[in-house]
């Protein structure tokens, strides 16, 4: 989904939830992320908030497995959207 590492000049946050509205903890998916300089790679399988302070590499995202709906979007900390790609980890 997002194929290239980056880094934005404010915060953000990255949520995963499920997409049952009566139990939004069934999570039911596999979502690979790819965190930091040295390009740590982190399973995302149940609901969670990831916290991404300002400059700090993050991506590619990459969903390995959706067996039911989920809901996925981001939080930014800022007025207008700004991304710088570095990133070398491709999916």
């Amino acid at each position: 989904m997002i194929p290239k590492g980056h880094r934005h000049s404010c915060a953000e946050i990255l949520y995963f939830i499920g997409g049952d509205p009566m139990n939004f903890k069934e999570f039911g998916s596999e979502v690979e992320l790819v965190m930091g300089e040295e390009e740590e790679t982190y399973l995302i399988n149940t609901t969670t908030w990831v916290y991404v302070p300002a400059g700090l590499l993050h991506c590619p995202l990459n969903f390995k497995k959706v067996d039911k709906p989920i809901m996925f979007g981001h939080i930014m900390f800022a007025p207008t959207y700004d991304s710088t790609t570095v990133g070398s980890k491709p999916f």
